[in-house]
């Protein structure tokens, strides 16, 4: 008999987790968010983790697979209460606290970019001013690129803050400070509380006031000199999160009562994990803990094409408690770039054949079709309705030669929406 895993319905995600089950011969079922009355308000939670456990319950499932936004939580909950494997809701809950956990950070001394909790947009300034700009201000619970914007004069917070808590269901925002240095993202297991690195992922990032990625790669060229601390920085993160520390610190992320969060332990433990950090002058700094798979295919599908390691696999594996494969099978760079655009309506696409002959290209999306009307790329939702370029190399510096040659000969023809 298969093994019965379910899926959160997360959007794009969906798909390709659905083909990975089938591949691994588990029977994948979807639970979508509408059919079952899962939260979009923080209010709904209990009721929702109520909805999930008869869900699972009744089906004998044998597993949740985690997903990665705030459902998290709520997964990590009920496998819990189910005894079904899976991540513990402790460290899963604590790290959607983003405020609590970087500011504890900051307080124990561990490598972590200041964070500060903003409840209304004079909160947001008073915090803008301590921090000193510029500062990112961002939701509290929302981890979605539109949600995120660069302030570099103090008369902007305000206007930062009604923005990015339109996409916060908390209604607080997260203010930080403009932190300088590359981006990097630490994806992989936790097995028995000792961390198993999957990937190290060199990002490139938007230019400001907006953050998004416009390009990732694996392995980044700063890695040769700075691999161990990167890594090292983001275990630090992980074992960090202990609910007393946390619990006396501040407040607890306001889906858990506190016994709760006290009965489920100390840290990740196991399960898929993703770590955002950023490379200042004085070494490697915390910004995100995430107790769930990497955020999007991307990560998944670049690493699985530099070393062979199977992420979506692998949190599939975890969630109904099989074996995990984590020893690479090869050792290559890869890079992924997306395809610029201006705004206006698609009249042509040229290159793409020829962008398709260049060495090292592995796959070339073109999403934008004639007719489409496109307006400037300030999120990822804007940036993905183009296109994207993946190619690998000896390293990553050639797989970034190769994929940023096949972009340049992608052109998205445009003219103005009114003439």
């Amino acid at each position: 008999m298969p093994k019965r895993i379910l899926i959160i319905d997360a959007g794009p995600g969906v798909a390709q987790a659905l083909a990975k089950a089938g591949e691994l011969g588990y029977r994948a079922e979807v639970v979508s968010v509408e059919d079952h009355e899962m939260p979009s308000a923080v209010d709904g939670f209990a009721r929702d983790v109520k909805a999930l456990k008869k869900v699972a319950g009744e089906d004998r499932i044998d597993g949740i697979l985690q997903p990665f936004n705030w459902r998290s939580v709520l997964t990590a909950g009920v496998t819990h209460h189910l005894k079904l494997p899976g991540m513990d809701p402790m460290p899963t809950a604590t790290a959607r606290w983003r405020p609590g956990v970087l500011s504890l950070m900051e307080k124990k001394g561990l490598p972590a970019v200041p964070a500060r909790l903003a409840k209304t947009p004079e909160g947001a300034e008073q915090a803008a001013r301590k921090l000193g700009l510029p500062v990112w201000v961002a939701s509290d619970d929302c981890y979605s690129s539109a949600a995120v914007v660069q302030v570099d004069q103090i008369e902007d917070v305000s206007l930062a803050y009604s923005r990015v808590t339109r996409q916060s269901e908390l209604k607080t925002a997260v203010v930080m400070p403009v932190t300088k240095g590359p981006t990097f993202y630490v994806d992989g297991v936790m097995i028995d509380a000792v961390f198993h690195p999957c990937g190290l992922i060199g990002v490139d990032m938007g230019d400001p006031p907006f953050r998004f990625e416009r390009g990732l790669v694996i392995p980044p060229a700063e890695c040769n000199s700075w691999y161990g601390a990167i890594v090292n920085a983001a275990v630090q993160a992980l074992r960090m999160l202990d609910t007393q520390d946390l619990l006396m610190h501040g407040k607890a992320a306001p889906m858990w009562r506190a016994q709760e969060l006290h009965d489920c332990g100390f840290g990740f433990r196991d399960g898929c994990v993703h770590v955002e950090l950023v490379l200042t002058e004085s070494g490697p700094a915390v910004m995100g803990v995430y107790g769930c798979p990497a955020a999007m295919r991307f990560p998944i599908d670049i690493v699985q094409l530099s070393s062979g390691i199977d992420t979506l696999a692998n949190a599939l594996r975890f969630a109904v408690g099989d074996p995990l494969q984590m020893e690479p099978t090869m050792k290559r760079g890869v890079a992924l770039c997306w395809i610029p655009t201006r705004s206006g309506i698609v009249t042509e696409i040229r290159g793409v054949e020829e962008a398709h002959n260049v060495p090292g290209v592995q796959e070339i999306v073109i999403i934008a079709k004639p007719g489409d009307v496109m307006g400037h790329v300030v999120d990822c939702e804007s940036r993905d309705r183009v296109g994207y370029v993946v190619a690998t190399g000896e390293n990553g510096e050639a797989a970034v030669t190769a994929a940023q040659r096949a972009k340049a000969l992608c052109e998205i023809v445009t003219k103005p929406a009114y003439s």
